[in-house]
């Protein structure tokens, strides 16, 4: 929303979502101009002259101020057409250092889940051995020779972290509670919801 005030009279600009994307990228602001003093070397020059006048240079400054990563996201406030969808977050990319010219990247993102291969069923006349733990999958259960015990479906998705060539699993639970994470967002990547 912008104001603009000629004279008495008060012009009123809003803008507003026509329709909402698939996907939503959020780049932040992570990098902001700051000025800092050059070393010039001429501290004994005379106190008025050109070169006793500090020298200032502008760098790009690291602004590290946590962000809240959120899992749902809403547009409806910013929607000219209002919809019941909202935004779900799907990845993150993070930007470890404190320069803008340097730095190292990572990413947190949902992936569907896939499951460990399931180990090959055997029954009773085969020549393996079962032992009072052993358990074979079968399907949603498990079926030991204790008991039997049905599995609760396994997620649809699940985050992954990547650093380089390595990655694991980790959870959004953790994500948004790191701070250094929180700090360190660089840009969010959202989905309509389905």
């Amino acid at each position: 929303m912008t104001k603009f005030c000629f004279f008495r009279y008060t012009i009123l600009f809003l803008t507003y979502i026509s329709s909402s994307p698939k996907y939503l990228l959020l780049h932040l602001k992570r990098f902001i101009f700051a000025e800092r003093p050059v070393p010039t070397g001429s501290e004994n020059a005379p106190p008025n002259s050109p070169s006793s006048r500090p020298q200032m240079e502008f760098i790009l400054k690291k602004n590290q101020a946590p962000v809240d990563l959120v899992e749902d996201l809403s547009l409806e406030a910013y929607c000219a057409n209002p919809i019941s969808q909202g935004y779900k977050l799907r990845g993150l990319v993070h930007h470890v250092g404190n320069r803008a010219s340097s730095g190292h990247y990572t990413a947190d993102s949902l992936r569907p889940y896939r499951a460990v291969p399931k180990p090959k069923e055997t029954t009773d006349s085969d020549p393996v051995e079962h032992s009072a733990s052993s358990s074979v999958s079968t399907g949603t259960t498990i079926v030991t020779k204790e008991s039997t015990v049905t599995e609760s479906s396994p997620p649809k998705e699940e985050w992954i972290m990547f650093d380089d060539g390595n990655s694991c699993k980790t959870t959004l639970e953790k994500i948004q509670q790191s701070i250094f994470k929180q700090q360190n967002a660089y840009m969010l990547l959202y989905s309509l919801e389905k």
